[in-house]
């Protein structure tokens, strides 16, 4: 076991031939590790606090509590003390209650299920059962916005429906609120949303802090009413043609409706089971859904809410999408169950990191020490550590993809189980990648399959044109530096990216060519008898060259200088729509969405 390994050598060496995917599989395991956290915190959080549960006033400080984060893995300044320190502390248990709320949203996450999924999380309404029980409320007349041929009296089936049978509609369509993000919390309020963005990003730091390029959620309106062509996307409408009106037709849903509902019928049970609700404090309304609909739009009162610990044996069920529970009651993944009990335990400041060319050398070499000594576990590289990397002692290695060639095989797994030692080597073979399915039906042919030797072809020409390149290049004693801003002209609102007057001299230099012509000179003589033997060589092929030299450095600036205008274009449209007094305000939050990640990458581009 781990527990048997030295610490150096307690660490996953992962190997992809995609650089991007390695940047990505390291995303995602840290987003991995970091709703684990969060979940296990959780559950042990309601696991405490017994039978009564958790309210939503002691949700966060309780989640904060069972994480046992130390400061350097979440606070921008771990050494702060007294209100600094407070105020920290603060903004980190409103950023959990923020993931804590958008974690219940609704999603089918098979590859990561939440709490509730592996049955370890089961949510209960405060008054629900008292609610259900009082007749009263069941025969209130509905409100005045509701319009109706048959009047505005409560649907027969309701006042005439057992009080369990109350309960159980309305707990499925205080689920479906829950789910849908109709609740009414402080931090899913969009106004103060980016207050705490910003008190995030100043206070907070690692995976803890809001992304600046995050986009964050916020609570619906539940409308019971069918959706307009103009109405805001963002809000959840409850008619009877939907999954919940299709629900409460279904056979055996109220037994006490004895012939099948109308669509009416179908819309004043729904407003009539909002309104019960609402008398008992379990939703309320929140706003009109538009100028024309007068119909309000409901939110579930997160107050309400009491979290309780589930044991991990029985999934959540939604009647809504999943007509008949499974005969076994819905069987959870024993993976998940059991990280969610334990990751909390040690899983605290483990992360990943990529090792690739698009990662500056330094800090290539600082992830390798890291990883040497063990303090970095997991590192999602490319071919960049097949070879020269001291990684010391490594006992397991994982091939994203099956390699090209045998040659790469033995390169990375022999990174593993040096000097004699076992070691794990597993390789994942996608069922989308023919070469994938090839050698995983024939495994030997790469396992142990013949290591060809590497092979050059001198007279390549556009290898030669490169060595020839760089050969001018270093003759014209230009210095590229870090970014394409240091050899372009990016000043002003609308640069023209033309190469900066100093550059152009420079490139331009004919005693660089010169220089140049006599230096490639010598080295093509070294292959002059391959030189000879093809067809795009001959005396004068240099000289051509080295004319187009400046010419083809300056178009090699094009596909750069596209997709930078492309992003400041982005940004001044978007700032467009920011400061238009007509626009709504759901468009401004998504302009300043798209403005931000077109900032970012401006930025990258310099």
């Amino acid at each position: 076991g781990a527990a048997d390994l030295e610490p150096e050598a307690r660490k996953l060496l992962s190997f992809s031939d995609n650089r991007q995917d390695a940047s990505l599989q390291a995303g995602h395991f840290n987003d991995f590790v970091e709703i684990g956290l969060l979940r296990s915190a959780l559950h042990r959080a309601v696991a405490a606090a017994g039978d009564p549960g958790l309210t939503h006033d002691r949700l966060a400080q309780a989640v904060f509590d069972e994480l046992h984060l130390a400061p350097e893995l979440y606070a921008s300044d771990p050494e702060l003390r007294g209100p600094a320190r407070r105020e920290t502390d603060e903004v980190l248990r409103e950023v959990l209650a923020y993931r804590i709320y958008r974690d219940q949203q609704r999603g089918w996450r098979v590859t990561s299920p939440n709490l509730e999924q592996t049955g370890l999380l089961r949510i209960d309404y405060d008054g629900l059962q008292e609610c259900c029980a009082d007749d009263g409320v069941w025969s209130r007349e509905l409100p005045n916005w509701f319009e109706s041929d048959a009047g505005r009296d409560a649907h027969p089936t309701l006042t005439l429906s057992a009080p369990a049978d109350r309960a159980r509609v309305a707990r499925t369509l205080l689920d479906y609120m829950r789910r849908e993000l109709a609740i009414k919390v402080d931090v899913l309020d969009p106004s103060r949303q980016e207050a705490l963005k910003q008190r995030s990003s100043s206070r907070l730091t690692g995976p803890w802090a809001f992304d600046e390029l995050e986009t964050l959620l916020y609570s619906a309106l539940l409308v019971p009413r069918p959706r307009s062509a103009d109405d805001d996307r963002s809000s959840v409408y409850v008619s009877p043609r939907g999954g919940f009106g299709l629900y409460l037709r279904r056979s055996g849903t109220l037994p006490a409706q004895h012939d099948r509902l109308s669509l009416k019928d179908t819309e004043r049970i729904i407003t009539g089971l909002l309104e019960a609700l609402r008398l008992y404090g379990l939703v309320e309304i929140a706003a009109p859904s538009s100028a024309e609909h007068m119909v309000p739009g409901y939110r579930l009162q997160a107050a309400q809410l009491r979290w309780l610990a589930g044991d991990g044996r029985q999934a959540f069920h939604d009647p809504i999408r999943v007509p008949q529970a499974p005969s076994d009651g819905g069987r959870t993944n024993p993976f998940f169950v059991e990280l969610y009990r334990t990751i909390v335990d040690g899983g605290q400041g483990i992360e990943a990191r990529e090792h690739t060319a698009q990662v500056p050398s330094e800090v290539r070499e600082e992830r390798e020490a890291e990883f040497r000594t063990g303090r970095l576990p997991l590192l999602f590289c490319s071919p960049t550590m097949e070879l020269g990397v001291d990684i010391a002692s490594l006992n397991v290695v994982n091939l994203r993809n099956v390699p090209p060639t045998p040659a790469n095989y033995a390169q990375r797994s022999g990174r593993a189980g040096r000097s004699g030692q076992a070691a794990l080597v597993y390789t994942f073979c996608s069922s989308w990648n023919s070469h994938d399915q090839y050698f995983f039906r024939r495994p030997e042919r790469m396992v142990s399959g013949q290591v060809a030797p590497p092979q050059l072809d001198l007279a390549n020409e556009d290898l030669v044109r490169a060595h020839v390149h760089a050969i001018w290049l270093g003759e014209t004693g230009l210095s590229l530096g870090n970014s394409l801003t240091d050899i372009l002209d990016v000043e002003g609102d609308q640069p023209t990216l033309v190469l900066r007057e100093s550059v152009r001299l420079q490139v331009e230099s004919d005693r660089a060519k010169q220089a140049a012509t006599v230096r490639a000179t010598a080295v093509l003589a070294s292959i002059a008898p391959e030189l000879e033997l093809i067809d795009w060589w001959s005396e004068t092929w240099l000289g051509r060259v080295l004319d187009r030299a400046a010419a083809q450095l300056d178009q090699a600036c094009d596909r750069w200088r596209g997709l930078y205008r492309s992003a400041l274009a982005t940004v001044a449209t978007q700032t467009a729509v920011i400061t238009d007094a007509t626009r709504s305000q759901e468009h401004k939050r998504e302009a300043k969405r798209l403005r931000r990640e077109a900032e970012a990458r401006s930025e990258e581009h310099t």
